[in-house]
């Protein structure tokens, strides 16, 4: 699956509270497109995610090595969680990966997006053009009401990333989550779609 711009047109006319977020990723001038993981990304992935692990440490583990990429690759294969690489368009390089992950319907309809984009494109806009892109398609695709990420009170770039995007502070988790050795706090973002749910 391949996710374009021209998607939120259609995802607007659908819901019209997506409205922010459509704006917000059609202003940044659709340089890039979305599509789903596949196992044919391993070296791209791989070495991105090496060349970068000075600006993703310890924020987020990422895929250094083809048996992290494999364990990665069957995790979003599964039921609760997918990936996405965030590419340009004028020449298909990824810059960028963006995960759904904790997928929970029923009564709860809530999912985890975590991310991270490549040390040579941070600071672009790249990566707040690909989060609204995916947090629009994900609120109709998963029939989401919200969108929480997780991160790390030093993560100032990430902070900044996320309030671009629309998501809301909701307070400090202590000892969240495992990385790098320890149990670290993080502050918890969230994204609402304030929609009737049918069929919860």
């Amino acid at each position: 699956m391949e996710i374009v711009l021209n998607f939120l047109d259609d995802l607007g006319a659908i819901n019209p509270l997506l409205a922010p977020i459509i704006e917000e990723a059609q202003t940044h001038g659709g340089r890039i497109y979305l599509r789903c993981v596949e196992s044919r990304d391993r070296q791209k992935i791989v070495r991105l995610a090496r060349t970068s692990k000075a600006l993703h440490h310890p924020w987020i583990e990422t895929p250094t090595s083809n048996s992290l990429f494999n364990q990665y690759i069957d995790r979003i294969k599964g039921k609760n969680a997918t990936g996405m690489v965030v590419c340009f368009k004028h020449n298909d390089e990824i810059v960028g990966v963006i995960n759904l992950n904790e997928i929970v319907l029923g009564a709860f309809r809530s999912a985890r997006v975590s991310y991270y984009v490549s040390n040579e494109h941070q600071g672009c806009g790249l990566m707040t053009e690909g989060l609204n892109l995916f947090t629009a398609e994900a609120f109709i695709s998963q029939g989401l009401h919200r969108i929480e990420a997780a991160i790390q009170p030093q993560n100032i770039p990430s902070k900044r990333l996320v309030k671009r995007c629309g998501f809301h502070y909701e307070g400090l988790a202590k000892g969240y989550l495992y990385i790098d050795g320890q149990w670290r706090d993080h502050e918890r973002w969230a994204l609402v779609h304030e929609r009737e749910t049918v069929g919860v």
